[in-house]
């Protein structure tokens, strides 16, 4: 199966992004399957709740003066931080179900015509 996944706006009307980066709305290993793009990586087992494809938006609430300094992403724990800054990100990402888990066998992102990017993820069924 085929799965297509495509960039939308988040709620302050920017583009979302692809990204294998969903801090600080999840901790890493929840996301640790995934590549740069935010695509799982060939040859892994996607269960049901997994994410799929890694995307994120902004919220509302975000602004640059409000996201966390070196100190505080050093410093703080992932539950602190999770606390103060998630409330500034979208997760937009596709989880897995029944129907879309298996192996992956392959990942892409390609580009339309119109120049929007689109994540295809092929699974197989286990």
């Amino acid at each position: 199966m085929e799965i297509e996944v495509t960039l939308g706006l988040d709620e302050r009307g920017e583009p979302e992004e692809f990204t294998s980066d969903l801090f600080p709305l999840f901790p890493f290993t929840h996301y640790s399957h995934l590549g740069s793009q935010g695509l799982p990586t060939v040859g892994t087992v996607i269960t049901p709740g997994m994410v799929l494809v890694g995307k994120i938006g902004t919220s509302a609430a975000y602004g640059k003066e409000r996201m966390w300094t070196k100190l505080e992403y050093y410093a703080l724990s992932f539950e602190e931080l999770h606390a103060q800054f998630a409330h500034l990100f979208v997760d937009r990402s596709v989880y897995a179900d029944e129907s879309t888990s298996g192996v992956v066998k392959a990942a892409s992102m390609q580009e339309t015509a119109s120049g929007q990017l689109v994540a295809r993820v092929v699974m197989e069924k286990e």
